[in-house]
């Protein structure tokens, strides 16, 4: 039996993460102030009545999150998905997986069974994962009578390792990098999260943009630098770590990608794996078993 599909999402209920609503009718420098103090990466945008018409993710908006020419001529309603994909409590956990990693998101909004408008919390990913990690361990201690099949798509990335799913070619920055260039680099990008490294090439820590826009319009910032505000303690990963053992990591930091390093030396870096790689590992499984293969 799939041990997700017997979960509910209802039991996770207690989980849910309450999040900050945005008004549809919010100007974008509205919004900008708004987003300098939250570490949320999902927004859900509703109405008057407190409605979900859509919602976006920094992902949407890091093109434009440090223009300020648009700043009070678009509104958060033009830049809302409004095809929402959510779940309800009654759902399966082994169908929001699904959800989780073909659509590659990391929350998804949990609505009123009888009005999908109606927004009850977020749910994360990683909740799914630990949950699931804790009935694992309990139906091998005996505390649950379940029994996991083999073939069951999550329980196969353990026999993968990280080495066919990284990506070799990786965008690193230097630790002298001033803030300025940083956020230009970050813009131009299409990566979250970068390496950061010396003048050997060795790890010294991680960056990403939700680093860079704290010290937006900081007069001090201009003297900043990589090293100064990368996160210096990195969560990583060897290339015969198994992908599960890289998702439980991922997800348990709600990290945007993990720093392959040399098992032998942990500063030096082999690659990196992000959450859509083990998704796009995750999802050929699916498709296989689908297909029968």
């Amino acid at each position: 039996m799939d041990v997700l599909a017997t979960i509910r999402v209802k039991e996770l209920m207690p989980k849910l993460r309450k999040v900050k609503l945005v008004p549809e009718n919010m100007t974008f420098e509205e919004f900008r102030k708004m987003f300098s103090s939250t570490e949320q990466h999902y927004f859900p945008v509703i109405d008057r009545e407190n409605r979900l018409t859509g919602i976006f993710s920094i992902n949407d908006i890091r093109g434009i999150l440090f223009d300020r020419a648009i700043g009070n001529v678009v509104i958060m309603k033009d830049i809302a998905n409004p095809n929402i994909i959510f779940t309800t409590p009654s759902e399966y956990l082994s169908e929001v997986l699904k959800k989780f990693t073909i659509r590659n998101l990391h929350r998804l909004p949990v609505v009123r069974e009888d009005d999908h408008r109606i927004l009850l919390g977020m749910l994360d990913r990683r909740e799914v994962i630990q949950y699931y990690n804790e009935m694992v361990e309990k139906i091998k201690s005996g505390q649950h009578r379940v029994n996991i099949d083999s073939n069951h798509e999550v329980s196969q990335l353990e026999n993968i390792p990280v080495a066919r799913a990284m990506k070799r070619k990786i965008t690193t920055i230097p630790e002298d990098m001033p803030l300025n260039e940083l956020i230009d680099f970050a813009y131009h990008s299409k990566f979250n999260s970068f390496p950061v490294v010396d003048s050997r090439n060795e790890l010294v820590g991680i960056l990403s943009i939700m680093d860079c826009q704290k010290f937006l319009g900081e007069e001090t910032a201009k003297h900043l630098r990589a090293k100064d505000i990368a996160t210096r303690h990195v969560v990583t990963v060897t290339e015969d770590e198994s992908l599960l053992s890289a998702l439980a990591k991922i997800t348990n930091g709600d990290f945007s990608i993990l720093p392959v390093v040399d098992k032998q030396n942990p500063k030096s870096l082999r690659g990196v794996i992000s959450r859509r790689d083990i998704m796009s590992a995750y999802e050929d499984i699916i498709v296989k078993k689908a297909s029968g293969i």
